[in-house]
This record gives C-alpha cells, sequence and structure tokens, in this order.
C-alpha cells in the first residue's frame, strides 16, 4: 500500500447541490435538509436525517450510496 498517495479530493456539497434537480422528491428533501444546516448534517444519523426531513429511512441510504459511488468514481 503506498501510504505517500495524494488523498481523493470531493467537494460533496457541490455534488449535492448538483445532482439535486435529478433526485427523486424524497431524497431532494433530505438534500435541502443536509445543505440547509452542514454542521447539524455532518454529526446526524442517517435515521436522524430521515425522520428530520420526514422521510422513510431508504432515501437517506439511497444518498449515502450514491455519493460514497460518486466519491469513488472521482
Amino acid at each position: 500500500m503506498n501510504s505517500t498517495a495524494e488523498p481523493l479530493t470531493f467537494d460533496i456539497v457541490a455534488r449535492i447541490a448538483e445532482c439535486a434537480p435529478e433526485l427523486r422528491s424524497a431524497e431532494r428533501k433530505v438534500a435541502a435538509l443536509i445543505l440547509d444546516d452542514l454542521m447539524g448534517a455532518s454529526r446526524a444519523s442517517i435515521g436522524a436525517l430521515a425522520e428530520q426531513a420526514q422521510v422513510s429511512v431508504a432515501p437517506s441510504r439511497a444518498l449515502r450510496r450514491r455519493w460514497a459511488a460518486a466519491t469513488s468514481a472521482n
């Protein structure tokens, strides 16, 4: 393993804002919640984000998977 490799950089806030129009309604609610309170969202569990956005946990998990895939692709 190469410990001197440069870390990947990824602007998650820009990515959320960029893909928000393409998201399903429930995913957009979670995305809006994250963008409205970055600090709070960074500390919240997926369940808490879903509850605050008044959606089921599934859209929050879907967003996490989508962004995780995007970060590994960059």
